[in-house]
């Protein structure tokens, strides 16, 4: 039996040079494996230089085109891979996309100067754009072969009873009853139905990174994280993001720039977390903690976070994992001339 093809789009803001390389270099490198598309939050056609550096290097998409993010209709990808800093930073939460995550590359049409410096440029960014192409099957999972054993995905087990046991406004509780198919017996699966969730990084302008201390009634631990929260029903992940931090510190900065999405507990949890970058993060007002929240506000170096997390201060699963995407998008450690680089 032949395995589905992971869908994957590519986002860009005007879906014209990097998304559109990006797509070219999937299905020469992938297309047995994956289902590429790209597409933009603006459309500003296809860069004739894309199309020329791409052909020296033996792939053709001078019959792509530049197509807007609204124009995807019923393709639902496995993965989104923003690969500019625009993109990521208006990236919608695209419905049916379990994985999003930034790779940032310099825009190669911004390049000054003549044809013949500035070719040299997009030929750099072709090449970087393979290299990431290259690595993504293990972001893609078992459709695309990316989980390195080359085993077929197991079959989905069909639910024979649903229960609700508990409503407790923010959370709901369900039982149900699901059938194996390997055993074709019946066992009993509870599940948290919840809200998602918004983790927000604020970088400050001195580089340090905003965290609070607060009080876990799971653990009966004082924790140190990154502020977060529960995204209100229709409420803009960003949005949150951005609340969540005002509420818990009292700061605010620039518009969030997303970094990514994870499933907090796939086995008893139904909702995702989505993570977000705020950078200029200055104190504007009070802290407005809710009722059931007792905060302190912790300034640590951004020089200071993977230590912070090896040395056990950080143990929060969900703020290591948006540490994670810090480092996938080149910020968890300041550069070499002590400055960092847009997300």
């Amino acid at each position: 039996m032949s395995r589905p093809r992971a869908r994957i789009l590519f986002l860009c803001t005007g879906n014209s040079c990097r998304s559109q390389m990006a797509e070219g270099w999937a299905r020469a490198l992938l297309g047995d494996r994956v289902e590429a598309r790209s597409a933009g939050v603006e459309t500003h056609g296809l860069n004739p230089r894309a199309v020329r550096v791409m052909r020296e290097a033996g792939v053709d998409i001078s019959e792509h085109r530049s197509e807007h993010v609204d124009e995807l209709g019923d393709f639902r990808p496995d993965l989104v891979v923003t690969v500019c800093d625009a993109a990521a930073e208006r990236c919608p939460v695209l419905p049916g996309a379990p994985r999003t995550v930034h790779r940032s590359f310099p825009d190669p049409a911004a390049a000054p100067g003549p044809e013949e410096s500035v070719l040299p440029v997009f030929r750099e960014v072709r090449d970087r754009i393979r290299t990431m192409v290259e690595e993504l099957p293990p972001l893609l999972g078992a459709e695309a072969g990316g989980d390195g054993a080359g085993a077929e995905s197991p079959p989905r087990w069909e639910r024979t009873g649903d229960e609700e046991l508990s409503d407790f406004g923010v959370f709901r509780i369900r039982r149900y009853l699901a059938r194996s198919p390997r055993t074709g017996r019946d066992r009993p699966f509870s599940v948290v139905d919840t809200v998602d969730w918004a983790n927000v990084i604020a970088l400050t302008e001195d580089d340090c990174v905003v965290l609070v201390r607060q009080f876990r009634h799971g653990t009966g631990e004082v924790t140190l994280e990154i502020p977060g929260g529960m995204i209100d029903r229709g409420e803009d992940p960003a949005a949150a993001a951005a609340r969540e931090l005002r509420e818990e510190t009292g700061y605010a900065g620039e518009d969030p720039a997303f970094l990514g999405t994870v499933e907090p507990n796939p086995a008893f949890l139904s909702n995702r977390c989505h993570t977000f970058l705020i950078r200029g993060a200055r104190r504007v007002a009070e802290p407005q903690p809710d009722a059931g929240e007792d905060l302190s506000v912790v300034l640590l170096p951004r020089a200071g976070l993977a230590a912070a997390v090896a040395d056990g201060r950080i143990r929060h699963a969900l703020v290591v994992c948006a540490f994670w995407w810090l480092d996938q998008a080149g910020l968890l450690r300041p550069s070499a001339e002590g400055t960092s680089p847009r997300a």
